[in-house]
């Protein structure tokens, strides 16, 4: 399966103000739109950005989310830790960043079978979730995600409210 979407996942529950963190974020919300399963919001049809709140974890999906700035994504590692994915199958990328503690630990991004970015260590789950991926780097950062976040049998059961973003 080729995914075509961003993601931000966030180990704090913001279900109580999800507008003052997307305005956190930088983003600007023009409306709420509707409720909407996960398999929707993770899905290249979704153009605006889903959000859903599972285990403790703030789940951010679409494609706008490439557009987050970085400072304000280690700003938030400082009490929370944060994966980002990037998953575009029409141009072979796919990539994570792992911000923790207030700073990026690892980022890491390959783009149509070259590596765009290799820093910091491996992290602990690395090697068996690109191993266990048997040289699907989409599949591999999907792993990482639910090691280091929320399995997907808990994301498969999350509903997500769609926020409409104003373009920059």
């Amino acid at each position: 399966m080729s995914w075509h979407t961003n993601a931000v996942l966030i180990h704090d529950d913001f279900s109580k103000d999800i507008p003052g963190l997307l305005k956190k974020l930088g983003l600007k919300v023009l409306a709420e739109g509707e409720e909407i399963s996960f398999d929707k919001a993770a899905s290249s049809s979704n153009e605006q950005i889903a959000v859903g709140v599972v285990d403790g974890w703030t789940s951010l999906w679409g494609q706008e989310l490439i557009t987050l700035d970085r400072d304000t994504l280690v700003k938030l590692s400082r009490k929370a830790d944060i994966f980002e994915a990037t998953l575009v199958g029409i141009s072979a990328a796919a990539g994570f960043t792992w911000y923790s503690g207030g700073k990026v630990v690892r980022d890491w991004l390959i783009i149509d079978g070259e590596i765009a970015k290799d820093d910091g260590k491996p992290l602990k789950f690395e090697k068996a979730a690109f191993k266990d991926a048997k040289g699907d780097d989409e599949q591999a950062v999907l792993n990482l995600l639910a090691d280091l976040t929320v399995p997907f049998k808990s994301l498969d059961a999350m509903r997500c409210q769609v926020y409409e973003i104003a373009d920059e």
